[in-house]
């Protein structure tokens, strides 16, 4: 058999075995959301349950006129008036309205710059505190009258408010972009709203954003988000050790052989009924 065939031959067996060899018949997958789905990336390859979907409210203008940044036509989905102690009435405006059980995964901001007074409209720069951008954020769960979160929008970006921290959370250098990577899981329903602190809010087009979030069948179960979750610093310390080998080695075996394979005649060369971790590593030499 020549060399190269060989090799190639171990190499696509390595391949093969660089994942968990599963028996089907004993092991039902199990389906991980949240902190919890970021940290065993081996669940990868696996489907969600049929009728699950993925959502990606952002914005972008409906006539195809590249009008993406518009505040009103593009930004926003729509507004909520909310009556307060004293009578008077405050705009909200909505930029994210989904119905669970889901997941809120993904979410990229650009809200702090200001090409009004540009002649060329385009500085390759933000400012955290742009007056245009002068807005608190808040996610309102389940129907709630009052949101679970309300920060200001340059702080809940910042990567600097525990625990929307990095690695989770990153802003570009000049500040035109923000995105953070801490899931939000709904029971019910997730409504994000931006509340201006300032008319200046109201008077910025240049503001984008991009959510991503699964949507999942309605008896699937899923609680909702309550606050700081503990299922964040598995993550982290991934993220924080890319490179190095996220599984506990404590307990495993290492085996060793070498097996010739000719051509055409078949040969077994491994045989494992239970999940095991398996990598095969090439011959330098053809055998």
């Amino acid at each position: 058999m020549p060399a190269t065939s060989t090799k190639q031959m171990q190499i696509a067996l390595a391949a093969l075995l660089l994942f968990p060899i599963v028996s089907y018949s004993q092991v039902k997958p199990q389906i991980r959301t949240g902190f919890d789905a970021m940290y065993h990336i081996e669940q990868l390859p696996l489907l969600f349950p049929n009728g699950t979907s993925t959502r990606q409210p952002l914005a972008y203008d409906p006539t195809g006129q590249n009008w993406d940044h518009h505040f009103m036509a593009a930004f926003t989905q729509y507004v909520d008036s909310i009556k307060m102690e004293d009578g008077t009435m405050v705009k909200e405006y909505v930029i994210y309205d989904e119905y669970g059980p889901g997941v809120l995964y993904r979410q990229q901001m650009n809200a702090w710059y200001d090409r009004s007074k540009i002649p060329n409209g385009w500085l390759a720069w933000g400012e955290a505190d742009q007056p245009r951008a002068n807005a608190n954020i808040r996610y309102y769960f389940d129907d709630e009258k009052e949101p679970r979160i309300n920060m200001h929008l340059k702080d809940f970006f910042s990567t600097k408010k525990f625990p929307f921290t990095e690695p989770l959370a990153f802003v570009d250098s000049g500040y035109l972009f923000a995105n953070l990577y801490y899931p939000f899981t709904y029971k019910k329903r997730l409504k994000v709203t931006m509340r201006p602190n300032a008319k200046s809010f109201e008077q910025m087009d240049t503001k984008w954003y991009q959510y991503t979030a699964l949507s999942f069948p309605a008896d699937y179960k899923l609680e909702s988000w309550t606050g700081q979750s503990a299922g964040a610093n598995p993550v982290i310390d991934q993220w924080r050790n890319t490179g190095e080998n996220p599984n506990n080695l404590e307990d495993s075996k290492k085996i060793t052989s070498q097996t010739k394979i000719k051509k055409a005649v078949p040969q077994q060369f491994f045989n494992q009924s239970t999940r095991i971790p398996c990598r095969v590593y090439p011959a330098t030499d053809p055998l």
